[in-house]
């Protein structure tokens, strides 16, 4: 099955976006985050607490002024949607990128601009459909986007979403972990 459809700097913009903001990410850069931001603050907060005992609250203005730091500094690096779409057009410009997506049976083969991409089913995790949007979900935040505009009516966007989902849910391809 075969769609082809032209894209721009904004679909490949979402198509990050959407990668970026999965869960996993999130959750990884979260933990690091507060690992980082308690030790940061606990060995910032000691030398006073452990030279001026008699001033136990300039220990605790200290510590909470690294912890805030820290927070700023922690979501000032989270890219925003802003960030991926001006990302994407300094990459893609404002051009018309002509998208060919076919899924086959051993996987999805995408190709723009020359460039051939092919992830087998057994990486691609679930698949997501949102207002605008066919997201195939793959391992280590990969993803497929094809909006909806592309499909020349809902009859074949149907029968793509379901020949999708009968290769991603299906027991004869195992998942790798």
């Amino acid at each position: 099955m075969n769609v082809e459809f032209t894209a721009t700097y904004k679909d490949f913009a979402e198509t990050a976006f959407h990668g970026w903001k999965s869960k996993n990410a999130t959750s990884r850069y979260l933990k690091v985050f507060s690992y980082y931001a308690f030790l940061i603050a606990g060995i910032g907060s000691m030398p006073v607490l452990l030279l001026d005992k008699g001033r136990w609250w300039a220990g605790i203005f200290t510590f909470v002024c690294i912890f805030a730091l820290s927070f700023y500094v922690y979501f000032k690096s989270i890219p925003t949607k802003t960030y991926f779409y001006r990302e994407c057009r300094n990459i893609y410009g404002d051009q018309a990128i002509n998208v060919l997506i076919e899924l086959s049976e051993n996987g999805i083969k995408a190709t723009h601009l020359g460039n051939k991409y092919f992830f087998v089913w057994q990486n691609i995790l679930n698949i997501e459909e949102t207002e605008d949007r066919l997201f195939f979900n793959g391992r280590y935040r990969h993803e497929v986007s094809i909006p909806k505009r592309a499909f020349v009516s809902p009859d074949d966007f149907g029968r793509f979403l379901i020949f999708g989902k009968s290769r991603v849910l299906s027991d004869s391809f195992p998942k790798n972990d």
